[in-house]
Formats: structure tokens, C-alpha cells, sequence
């Protein structure tokens, strides 16, 4: 096992959840019985007491001593290490978006043992978007009540419209929800997660198109990539998106640097601006 990636938005009642579920601490405990504790990181993003953003990774301590032995071999021992550089856990996370540019790499080739190691992996990337309090309007889209099947839902709502041209495997249940990735609706809560790793130079007309379809109440945005990505320039881009549609305000957001990958979360809520 190279890498473990394992994640969820905080959970509205947490005590109704079945252990090891109702703290996240407890997950990590679970999860550290599986995995080398060398390799693992534990992270919350956002503040604890509203909205927050939990994530698990395990990268295989020995294929990051390749990957960085590769990486050496490749500079050809010009790349200097500082003292204990690769030994302890080095991530950066962020809260102050006017220090960004402190942690913030350049696509130019960096010096820095974490940025020079991404370069030496294949390029990844990934897009999540986690929607809750969605229009009850939409939502009813996704009833065996307004919708005849899948498929209708899937046009009716504008999902085919995202991505033009995708292969959708969608699902319409009884009495309502809808699945591609996770359409939840009931009378006291509504959710969408949607999750690509579509690589893009700019992500923004992106963004926009997945939450003007569900107009959710929230949302939860977070976006991996590393360096060799196309898409890595999106860290930089969503740095900048302050507000979604003029109709999202972001109220929260923080950039981490990962073993293997950059990370940027952000919490938007619905507002009057």
C-alpha cells in the first residue's frame, strides 16, 4: 500500500454515529492500527466549532525514500538538505491567506525538500466540492415524484451539463436521493459531494457551474495537486476567489503542504453581498 487518502466533512450529529465515528480521533486510532505511524498525518482544516474538513493520509515511508533517493540521483547531488530534512513530518498550513505567499511554491524548480520530492511523482489532482443545505427546489429533482428515472434527474437538474460530453452512471432511489457521488435529501437535511480529477489550467467557470446547479446553503471546497500537475496553477486561482457567483462568501480558508501534494480547503456560505 503506497498511499492512503481518507476524508469526510464534520458530521452534523456526530453522537448519532456509530463508534469509531463520533470523534475523529478515534478514527485515526483505527486507522493507525493498519498503517505505519511514520507515514501517517492527521489533519482538521476549519475552525472545530462550525464547519471543518477531516483528513487521514498514509504515504509508505519506503516509497518516499525512493522517490527522494530518484530525486537526488536526478539533481545529481546538487539539492541540498537542510539537517533533518525528510526525517519529521514537514507540512505548512496556513490561516492567514496574506502569508500564502510565504509557503506558496513556484512552479519553477524549488529548492525546498517537500516541493522538489513532487516533482519526482506522477501528476495528480484532485477536486472535491461538499454541499449542504441545498434549494428545496432542486432537490425535488431528485424524487421518483418530479423525476421518471435516473437519467431525467441527471438533465432535469443540469448535471449533464457540467462536464459536456461525460459518461454518467447515475442511480435515482426510492423514495428520493440520486447518486453519482453522493446525493442525499431529506425534510431536515440535503447534501451533494462531488469529486473529480479533471485537470484544468483554471478551475473557477468550474466551481461556479457544479454550485449553481445544487444552490446549496454551504459548501465545502478542497483541492489537491502537485507540482507536476496542469492543475496545480489552481491553487494560486482559488487563493483569489473570495466569493462564488457574487452569492458565496468565503469565510474560511488555509493552504498545506503535504509528502506528495499541495492542499487548499476553503468554506463558503451563502450571503447577500
Amino acid at each position: 500500500m503506497k498511499d492512503v487518502y481518507y476524508s469526510h466533512k464534520n458530521f452534523k450529529e456526530p453522537s448519532r454515529q456509530q463508534q469509531p465515528y463520533r470523534k475523529f480521533e478515534s478514527e485515526v486510532a483505527l486507522l493507525n492500527d493498519f498503517f505505519e505511524k511514520s507515514g501517517a498525518s492527521a489533519y482538521c482544516l476549519g475552525s472545530i466549532n462550525q464547519d471543518c474538513w477531516y483528513l487521514y493520509t498514509y504515504n509508505h515511508p519506503g516509497f518516499l525514500k525512493n522517490a527522494q533517493d530518484g530525486l537526488m540521483e536526478r539533481l545529481g547531488g546538487h539539492h541540498h538538505q537542510p539537517d533533518g530534512a525528510g526525517k519529521n513530518e514537514m507540512s505548512l498550513c496556513k490561516r492567514n491567506m496574506e502569508k500564502f505567499e510565504e509557503c506558496f511554491p513556484k512552479k519553477a524548480k524549488t529548492t525546498t525538500n517537500l516541493g522538489a520530492l513532487q516533482e519526482s511523482v506522477e501528476p495528480e489532482q484532485t477536486l472535491e466540492i461538499l454541499m449542504t443545505y441545498l434549494d428545496p427546489q432542486v432537490m425535488q429533482i431528485f424524487t421518483k415524484d418530479h423525476s421518471v428515472n435516473a437519467e431525467n434527474a441527471t438533465k432535469n437538474s443540469g448535471i449533464d451539463r457540467i462536464i459536456p460530453g461525460m459518461v454518467i452512471n447515475d442511480s435515482l432511489f426510492e423514495p428520493c436521493g440520486y447518486s453519482m457521488n453522493g446525493i442525499m435529501e431529506n425534510e431536515n437535511f440535503s447534501y451533494v459531494s462531488f469529486e473529480t480529477n479533471i485537470s484544468k489550467d483554471s478551475y473557477k467557470t468550474f466551481i461556479d457551474s457544479v454550485v449553481e446547479v445544487f444552490n446549496p446553503g454551504k459548501f465545502v471546497l478542497t483541492f489537491f495537486a502537485n507540482q507536476e500537475s496542469q492543475g496545480y496553477v489552481g491553487h494560486a486561482e482559488m487563493k483569489d476567489i473570495e466569493n462564488v457567483k457574487n452569492q458565496w462568501v468565503r469565510e474560511d480558508s488555509e493552504f498545506c503542504r503535504l509528502k506528495k501534494n499541495d492542499l487548499t480547503y476553503a468554506f463558503y456560505n451563502k450571503s447577500n453581498i
